[in-house]
């Protein structure tokens, strides 16, 4: 059973509305990286030869080497982005229903 300051946060409807904002969030990042990975894989299924070009004349850096770099690149792009959010406004959101739990 819960306390009475879980049970007033359960009850907040700040609470409620961090949840939904949160869980929006995390699930457009998500499918926004499933998007691009899908897509790695759709081209690397359709045209396996196509990651074996070179980027460019007189180089032998593969456009499938850049491919998965840039992948890695937007994964750290979109977690730094999640930590950003979560530090500004979903954290000022949790404290102020802990403030207001506890009074």
């Amino acid at each position: 059973m819960l306390d009475k300051a879980h049970q007033s946060i359960a009850n907040a409807p700040l609470f409620s509305e961090l949840v939904r904002k949160r869980n929006k969030f995390a699930l457009m990042l998500s499918i926004t990286m499933l998007v691009v990975y899908y897509a790695f894989v759709l081209f690397a299924s359709t045209d396996p030869t196509g990651f074996a070009v070179a980027i460019g004349d007189g180089t032998k850096i593969p456009v499938g080497l850049i491919a998965g770099w840039a992948i890695q690149l937007f994964a750290f792009l979109l977690t730094g982005i999640y930590v950003y959010r979560a530090n500004t406004e979903f954290d000022a959101m949790n404290k102020a229903i802990i403030e207001e739990a506890t009074r």
